[in-house]
């Protein structure tokens, strides 16, 4: 049986220049919510190449909703895009 060891969560992303939002969930093997913009950037290649262009702190990042299931997180980001 597989046993998830990470938690799961989504996240929103805002570039600040021209508020475009991003919205996103990561789950991996012991992923956790205090990643995202330490060591987790997003698997996004637009926001990675805006990151590259214009830094990090050019977004405001918010941690929207933890799940201890993947599939759930998953289930969740599906209904909010």
């Amino acid at each position: 049986m597989y046993k998830y060891m990470g938690m799961a969560f989504t996240y929103l992303l805002t570039f600040n220049p021209t508020g475009q939002k991003y919205f996103g969930v990561r789950y991996a093997s012991n992923s956790s919510p205090k990643d995202l913009w330490v060591t987790y950037f997003s698997s996004s290649k637009i926001v990675k190449d805006l990151i590259r262009k214009h830094g990090k702190d050019s977004f405001t990042v918010q941690i929207d909703k933890t799940f201890e299931d993947p599939i759930a997180a998953l289930d969740y980001e599906l209904q909010f895009l």
